[in-house]
């Protein structure tokens, strides 16, 4: 068996100009189950300079970029299958093998979460983005074209690829309902955990005299994106949150957000683009995480933060509804006050943190494991190519 996988150019990680975003982590790590069962795996992206730089344009830059992949076409199709995420579509009229394509998110999701107030406290989101505002945050730019545009080949790829794969079953069920899609079409299959936090043994001290709590996120500079990532969520649980050790962890261009925290929250323990080591060392000795997203398909921080045993407190978007039993092992909220709510039950009510703890840690264990995620990928190419 050998898959092409396709993958972003390092080169854009490497020189900052793009933030390693969940869907690629979570790609890395079927890669690393792949060649940990000894099957071949070949990563394509975009090789020639010029194509890469053009990446750069809003809106389109994707899409013209991963046209360089027309160039490497022979060598994908002398591999058994492709596997590609959606916003590669331009590529696949060249691509003769099978190609089974992976839905880390839904661009008519994320545009309906810009445009529509559902979710939204309008008076938190108005007085944060007037912050944000005043340190060049929170613009209007043409980003939001480029989930216009992807939502057209989404739809295109969900009707020719020859399998697709959403991330939660939430995913799915919004892929049906904006594109009208025969949900038999569509399957399932949640991220892997991280292989190498697995066997990493993590003890939480609960008594503590004061409990720390993380935030984990993507920290946009662009309006498009603040308010599907609950931006404004974020800042104003950190500004009522009391009693408590306040940690963030936002992955961002380089510099963008340091005067905005410095100037407002300098009780908040800011990590600008923390390596993959310091997000466990960070998530692990956390007592509570909450994720504040209002669109968010599958939500892997939140994952990460249970294999750990930091219990969850997250609003019912991505993956949370279907595997977050509230109160038992982790907790669903739907507002800012509730949240705050939340993190003070939990400061009074010690002795009913262990086992929460313990519940989200067997949980995540249970239903994304590398072994039975990765198997029913390799089902999945079996079924196609055998």
């Amino acid at each position: 068996m050998k898959i092409a996988f396709i993958r972003f150019p390092k080169s854009l990680y490497q020189s900052g100009k793009k933030i390693l975003g969940g869907s690629e982590i979570a790609n890395q790590y079927l890669i690393d189950y792949f060649r940990s069962k000894e099957i071949e795996v070949i990563e394509f992206s975009p090789k020639t300079p010029d194509r890469i730089e053009i990446g750069e344009l809003p809106a389109i830059g994707t899409l013209l970029m991963f046209q360089d992949l027309i160039r490497q076409s022979d060598e994908i199709n002398k591999c058994d299958v492709m596997i590609s995420s959606h916003w590669f579509c331009a590529i696949v009229p060249e691509i003769t093998i099978p190609v089974i394509t992976i839905y880390h998110s839904n661009a008519r999701l994320v545009l309906r979460s810009i445009n529509d107030s559902l979710g939204v406290e309008e008076s938190i989101f108005d007085k944060w983005l007037a912050r944000l505002e005043k340190y060049g945050l929170g613009k209007r730019s043409h980003d939001s074209i480029f989930d216009q545009i992807i939502s057209i080949s989404e739809e295109y790829l969900l009707k020719k690829s020859a399998k697709t794969v959403a991330v939660s079953n939430f995913l799915k069920e919004t892929l049906i309902e904006d594109y009208k899609i025969d949900p038999e079409k569509i399957k399932v299959i949640y991220n892997i955990n991280p292989i190498d936090w697995i066997n990493r043994e993590v003890k939480k001290d609960f008594s503590q005299q004061r409990l720390r709590v993380i935030n984990v996120t993507r920290l946009p500079v662009e309006y498009s994106a603040i308010k599907p990532k609950g931006i404004d969520r974020i800042f104003e649980i950190f500004s009522k949150a009391a009693n408590v050790d306040k940690y963030m962890l936002g992955s961002t261009i380089t510099g963008k957000y340091k005067d905005f925290m410095q100037s407002n929250f300098s009780d908040v323990n800011f990590i600008e683009n923390a390596t993959r080591e310091e997000v466990f060392d960070n998530v692990s000795k956390s007592h509570i995480l909450f994720q504040s997203s209002r669109c968010e398909s599958f939500g892997l921080s939140l994952t990460e933060a249970m294999l750990t045993g930091t219990i969850p407190i997250t609003f019912p978007v991505g993956v949370a509804g279907e595997i977050i039993e509230n109160g038992k092992n982790g907790f669903i909220v739907h507002s800012v006050e509730e949240v705050v709510e939340r993190i003070d039950y939990l400061d009074k009510n010690r002795q009913i943190l262990d086992e929460i703890s313990q519940n989200a840690r067997k949980t995540v264990l249970s239903k994304m494991s590398d072994e039975a995620v990765g198997e029913e990928y390799i089902k999945l190419i079996r079924e196609i190519i055998e």
